[in-house]
């Protein structure tokens, strides 16, 4: 078995374990909700291990999407101009987070009459600042790639910003 060389030249090949990391951590956000959702609306009972079950799944279920999000970006970003990382995030990221934010809020406004969520056409405007609702991770993973982007294209050292030196 060989090593997983992170910066090593891209490939299209899939890495078993990054699919099945991913769908762990999309089971665990279904779960989560789920269980959250149920425990929100008194369907189950909260008890201690209900708590415990829920704080452990949100303890790192979202870290770990960042986590696989941002697994290989810098092997991107070392055989790609700026222009052509950014392109590449707008047409994953930024296209289906305007495309469901959009249809989204759509179908919230159309039964907003019937929900607890109210929305109104003149408020879509605002997912250009405001995700809506569950669509926060893309609009924040694409500003993490844009950062991280410019900062690797900069050669500017992320560490000594996180890291006091002595």
């Amino acid at each position: 078995m060989t090593a997983l060389k992170l910066d090593s030249a891209p490939t299209k090949q899939k890495i078993d374990w990054v699919d099945y990391t991913k769908g762990i951590g999309i089971f665990l956000v279904v779960v989560g909700h789920t269980l959250d959702g149920l425990q929100k609306h008194s369907i189950i009972e909260s008890s201690q291990l209900f708590k415990f079950i829920l704080d452990w799944i949100y303890a790192f279920h979202m870290p770990l999407f960042f986590f696989i999000s941002g697994l290989f970006v810098q092997r991107s970003l070392s055989t790609k101009p700026l222009g052509d990382f950014v392109s590449s995030k707008i047409a994953v990221i930024v296209y289906p987070y305007f495309l469901w934010s959009v249809l989204y809020s759509l179908l919230l406004i159309f039964v907003s009459r019937y929900t607890n969520v109210k929305m109104q056409v003149s408020s879509i405007w605002k997912i250009v600042y405001d995700p809506v609702l569950h669509f926060w991770f893309l609009y924040s993973l694409f500003i993490i790639f844009i950062l991280y982007g410019v900062a690797y294209k900069l050669k500017v050292s992320l560490g000594r910003f996180f890291i006091e030196r002595v």
